[in-house]
């Protein structure tokens, strides 16, 4: 979009932002509660994955997903 490819590391933290049935099995399983948040509810939640420090922002719908980004 901007015109430059992102960086991914392995280094620091990373996020996910990601629509929960969209997410790897690994993580919903972290996050069993997802669907239980409505369309305009979201989780932003602090996990371990792939033996990292991982924030995680889910959703059921964009707007959530809009929500919970805008909260971070």
């Amino acid at each position: 979009m901007l015109g430059t490819t992102p960086l991914f590391t392995t280094e620091k933290p990373s996020i996910i932002i990601a629509k929960g049935n969209n997410l790897p099995p690994e993580i919903t399983k972290k996050l069993n509660d997802y669907k239980t948040i409505g369309k305009e509810g979201f989780i932003l939640k602090n996990i371990k994955y792939q033996h990292k420090n991982t924030i995680v922002i889910t959703a059921n719908t964009e707007v959530g997903l809009l929500y919970g980004t805008f909260r971070f």
